[in-house]
């Protein structure tokens, strides 16, 4: 009876290891590629007024800090952005969606990601106070895509 709790115990321990070693879901090893799919706003051209345009598709990655999904990593255009996301619950009826709401770590361009979990779908905000606001030059861009794994 003893050898079999030993054996139980083992199995435990490697069943325990297995997941501490390789957790699920998407966090820091794990990067996202995204697609923009639109992507529209305000563009001001020099002496002139914001006109609404269409903004070029733009690709870039991804990636959370973690499981807890508080850290995000946005790299595109050769930079990287670091976001601290909340997570929120959305009930849609009956169904209970895992969302994200980011905020970029800037105080002068606070973009703005939200992201669902489950659908790998994004609605992603770039804006400046150095735009409309204070009557700049800085285009304010709204755009929306999915992301997948590498």
């Amino acid at each position: 009876m003893e050898l079999w709790q030993n054996k139980k115990m083992r199995l435990l321990a490697i069943v325990l290891s297995i997941f501490i070693i390789f957790p699920s879901g998407v966090y820091s090893s794990d990067a996202l590629y995204c697609l923009e799919e639109e992507s529209t706003g305000f563009y001001k051209e020099e002496n002139k007024e914001y006109e609404i345009t269409d903004f070029i598709l733009e690709r870039f990655s991804i990636k959370f800090s973690d499981d807890s999904f508080s850290n995000l990593t946005i790299s595109r255009d050769k930079k990287k952005e670091n976001y601290t996301c909340t997570n929120e619950e959305v009930f849609l009826g009956s169904v209970n969606k895992f969302s994200l709401h980011c905020n970029e770590n800037s105080d002068v361009a606070p973009y703005l990601f939200l992201y669902s979990v489950e659908k790998k779908r994004f609605t992603y905000f770039r804006g400046s106070i150095f735009g409309y606001p204070l009557e700049g030059g800085d285009s304010t861009v709204l755009s929306i895509g999915s992301c997948d794994d590498f």
